[in-house]
């Protein structure tokens, strides 16, 4: 019996619709399966049940792994959906890879608040960091896309925005630390991985994350920088002009605060 259709595999015309036997035991006709795995986000299917061509495999939400109607085995090795189910593994795989570089930039920040933490262990904190923002640029699915000579047959995500600005605030918080006069390259470094994360909060609107930016950046102008008022206060200005747009009302006060000691 069908679980899907219920009906009768007595009664089924293999030759119409024939039988795909799963690696659980579980056997179905080929219209079910096709159902189950999607089969239409994978190709194009005219009006009479033929495959006309390759689709591209688009990012989805949907990393859970296909499994046997019957037992809920997971589905492996059945040649017909020798495109999705691996699709669906790298989506998995690319899941766990976001969640692994969470971990270890919460791991970096743990670090980095500890009091007392010396130059040495910032410089330690610091590869870490460069690290990891390697492995967010370069996932499991970008690796797969070079190595298929990037056809276009995947769909290669962005880097996570959040991770990657939690990650850049962190490296220049450390550059930051780093400081030992005016103007080294420590001072360089922190500056333009603020303007980086600047550059991206603009881009996806993150009001918030980039008023932090901004007033990090100004504080780090005004204790450093000597004679970058301007620049100063062109960073607070931003701030108090978009209040309105979700920055936290602490930020706004203390741009407000900073711009009277200019």
């Amino acid at each position: 019996m069908d679980l899907i259709e219920f009906s009768s595999y007595a009664d089924a015309n293999v030759d119409e619709d024939p039988i795909i036997v799963l690696p659980c035991g579980h056997h179905y006709n080929i219209t079910t399966l096709d159902g189950v795995f999607d089969m239409s986000q994978a190709y194009t299917i005219d009006s009479t049940g033929n495959f006309t061509t390759v689709k591209p495999l688009l990012r989805s939400d949907d990393v859970k792994p296909k499994c046997c109607p019957d037992c809920r085995a997971v589905v492996h090795s059945v040649g017909r959906y020798g495109r999705i189910l691996p699709f669906l593994r790298l989506r998995f795989l690319e899941r766990k890879h976001v969640m692994a570089i969470g971990l270890s930039t919460k791991a970096c920040a743990y670090k980095l608040s500890k009091d007392g933490i010396n130059d040495t262990g910032l410089v330690i904190i610091k590869e870490k960091i460069l690290t990891i923002l390697k492995e967010i640029k370069v996932g499991p699915t970008q690796l797969v896309f070079e190595a298929c000579a990037g056809n276009g047959q995947v769909e290669v995500p962005k880097p996570p925005t959040k991770t990657l600005i939690q990650a850049l605030q962190l490296l220049g918080q450390t550059y930051s630390r780093l400081i030992k006069e005016s103007k080294d390259i420590n001072h360089d470094q922190a500056a333009q991985i603020c303007l980086e994360v600047i550059e991206i909060c603009d881009d996806t609107l993150s009001f918030r994350l980039g008023a932090e930016m901004r007033l990090f950046l100004a504080k780090l102008h005004m204790r450093w920088g000597p004679g970058v008022e301007e620049d100063v206060a062109l960073l607070l200005d931003h701030i108090l002009a978009n209040a309105d747009s979700g920055t936290c009302a602490h930020l706004i006060q203390e741009a407000t605060h900073l711009m009277d000691q200019i």
